[in-house]
């Protein structure tokens, strides 16, 4: 008997326990991706401006503002097929490819 047993289960749950994408499919979508990325580099480009002095302020911290803002807007003003498709593994149409190439 494990202290574990009496633990309720998850109905998605695979034998261990695990949440599998294709239980989840449908159920949310993953818009918190983008949102997270562009939250992530805009923190640490405003670190790297703030704290750090020297060649990555000014060569990495461009660059992780372009990232972040890009994933911002990704996250903002995308559909939610749109998201759907950047971030399973759902093949990505034309017409996102193109709507994401016009957007950064």
């Amino acid at each position: 008997m494990t202290i574990f047993s009496s633990a309720p289960r998850c109905p998605g749950a695979d034998g261990l326990g695990r949440i599998t994408y294709r239980d989840t499919e449908g159920e949310m979508s993953n818009r918190h991706v983008p949102l997270i990325w562009g939250i992530a580099c805009l923190g640490l480009a405003a670190y790297l401006f703030l704290r750090v002095r020297g060649t990555w302020t000014y060569l990495v911290g461009p660059v992780l503002i372009m990232f972040g803002v890009g994933s911002l807007r990704t996250a903002f003003s995308a559909t939610d097929k749109e998201i759907r498709e950047l971030t399973t593994e759902e093949p990505v149409s034309p017409d996102t490819e193109r709507k994401l190439r016009d957007r950064f």
